[in-house]
């Protein structure tokens, strides 16, 4: 019969791809999974839909992993007939039979896939990412089982402490809650409490373009007039450009010399720099704030040079949403037009613009790659500098440049997609 050769062939084809996948899958990195979000290959999106589900992909690769050994097995025996070997004593031909099984379950279970997924997960990836999709709908079941055992038992071990379980008990305590009057921002705060550990200073920070910093060789006057007229209490001291930084001047240290002459060595009164790393997170830098009584930050890249500022209020704001003073100008507050329709300045984080469209954090993930900001987001969908009133659509959202200046977005409109009725 043909049919039970083909089974053999398919089944150890099926190892051979989960295997590898055990290795590549799960060896993505960060910008890798953010580079196959913006490819949109058939490839790339099976990905990202399997990994949705880590625990139940895992399960159902090794459900899977196991039925295909089973299956090489039985077939190496069955197909290995007596009359092959016409001179071979029962237990010889036994022994021949599971060493073929042996060879076939080590080499194409074991060691090719996982060297060559190793040495090149990402082609791994999509190579393997059909037979892993086929894999789970036919394991799907069963995967789930044996998942819902594995939690079972961290459960009773107390180590089912993972954010996306935090996450779900958040929308479980404040569903229940919501009869009791708990509004979505409530919700937003618990959830930005929960996510807390996990937010770098990247995502926090104020970008190199925002920084109002103050040269060290203007004379007092042009400091004192920079300090009015930008209305906040620290400024970054630099000489000749943002990346070389003197230190960090405080508007309260002026008071009591806003009577000097034009001559005034202001210098005298800058204090050291606070220097943090781009990928430290803002955990960890609320301790330091806390520790040296700081509230004040410069960020700076891999190279050294300044990447923007982080203050405590960037740091809240991750919790509670965006905070605005009365020096805050009101002409740049994000406009909500209607349901479907929203305004926002380029520089505006994500994950902020997603809380005031009342939108989950990670809808954008499917279309932006490392993009914090909206402006961002766009120049990833565009690949270039995009033109006044540019339409771009995407998934379920229509990106609108309302105005762009100096190679730099200022304002888009996103509008979403009204459900079909």
């Amino acid at each position: 019969m043909i049919v039970l050769p083909i089974l053999l062939l398919a089944s150890i084809l099926m190892l051979f791809m989960n295997s590898g996948a055990e290795i590549a899958f799960f060896s993505l990195g960060y910008r890798e999974l953010k580079n196959l979000r913006i490819r949109q290959y058939p490839a790339s999106t099976r990905i990202l839909q399997l990994l949705q589900e880590p625990r139940l992909l895992m399960s159902s690769m090794l459900v899977g992993n196991m039925v295909f050994r089973m299956l090489i097995i039985l077939l190496c025996n069955y197909l290995v007939k007596d009359d092959m070997l016409p001179e071979t004593t029962g237990f010889l031909l036994f022994l021949i039979r599971m060493l073929i099984a042996i060879v076939i379950l080590v080499l194409f279970g074991e060691l090719l896939p996982k060297v060559w997924a190793s040495n090149n997960h990402i082609r791994f990836a999509y190579y393997s990412s059909f037979f892993v999709w086929l894999n789970a709908i036919m394991f799907r079941r069963l995967g789930q089982w044996t998942a819902g055992i594995t939690d079972n038992i961290e459960k009773s071990l107390g180590r089912n402490n993972d954010l996306r379980t935090r996450l779900e008990q958040i929308d479980q305590a404040m569903g229940l809650g919501e009869a009791d009057g708990s509004s979505e921002e409530e919700k937003n705060i618990l959830k930005g409490i929960a996510q807390f550990g996990n937010i770098t200073v990247r995502r926090a920070m104020r970008s190199r373009l925002d920084v109002q910093g103050v040269e060290a060789g203007i004379p007092f006057s042009a400091l004192k007039q920079k300090v009015a007229d930008q209305q906040y209490s620290r400024f970054p001291v630099f000489n000749e450009n943002l990346d070389n930084i003197a230190g960090m001047i405080h508007a309260k240290d002026l008071i009591p010399h806003l009577d000097k002459a034009d001559d005034f060595d202001w210098k005298s009164l800058i204090r050291p720099a606070f220097f943090i790393h781009e990928q430290m997170l803002v955990e960890d830098l609320l301790k330091d704030f806390q520790q040296k009584r700081t509230h004040f930050a410069i960020v700076v890249d891999e190279f050294g040079g300044t990447d923007g500022i982080i203050t405590m209020e960037d740091i809240l704001e991750e919790i509670v949403g965006e905070i605005r003073d009365e020096y805050d100008d009101e002409e740049s507050v994000n406009m909500r037009i209607d349901d479907f329709n929203f305004i926002f300045e380029g520089k505006m984080m994500i994950n902020e613009a997603c809380k005031l469209m009342k939108l989950p954090n990670r809808v954008f993930d499917a279309i932006r790659g490392d993009s914090e900001t909206v402006a961002g987001l766009v120049l990833e969908l565009t690949g270039e500098i995009p033109q006044l009133n540019q339409e771009l659509v995407a998934k379920d959202f229509t990106f609108t440049v309302l105005e762009v200046a100096m190679n730099r977005i200022h304002k888009i409109k996103i509008t979403i997609a009204a459900p079909q009725q």
